[in-house]
């Protein structure tokens, strides 16, 4: 159920941008490793001019939150499988709308004592906050 979800949530952020072919290359080198870097990215990227290089870069920020997504539902799944509780409680598929505005918006209000964090961690609490268990 997790994997099909995560399917969901990587093809809305995919709908987004269509430079994000499901077949585009991962951009693991570069890739933002904190929110911080994350935010600071997207904000340069935000400057420059409509064109390739804003493209390939807004592809490697989606990517991250992609990646950061998948990793944070492992993580999930990982303690579902040990036992543990959940922190987030995906709905069914086709409930609920999420948008990669949603998702930017989100990191983007975080506060800077958050910057330092990993973004499988912050992505993880975005969906316990998002997808919140009864």
């Amino acid at each position: 159920m997790r994997q099909f979800m995560m399917a969901v949530l990587a093809g809305l952020l995919l709908a987004a941008n269509p430079a994000l072919a499901a077949d585009a290359p991962r951009e693991a080198a570069g890739a933002p490793a904190t929110l911080g870097e994350w935010i600071a990215r997207d904000r340069a990227m935000a400057a420059l001019p409509p064109g390739p290089a804003r493209d390939a870069e807004l592809a490697s920020l989606h990517r991250a939150v992609v990646d950061g997504l998948q990793a944070a539902l492992a993580a999930e799944d990982a303690k579902v499988n040990a036992g543990q509780v959940s922190a987030a409680c995906l709905p069914p598929p086709g409930t609920t709308e999420l948008t990669s505005a949603e998702i930017g918006t989100w990191l983007q209000s975080r506060p800077t004592s958050e910057h330092g964090e990993p973004m499988q961690q912050v992505l993880a609490r975005f969906l316990s906050e998002r997808f919140p268990c009864p």
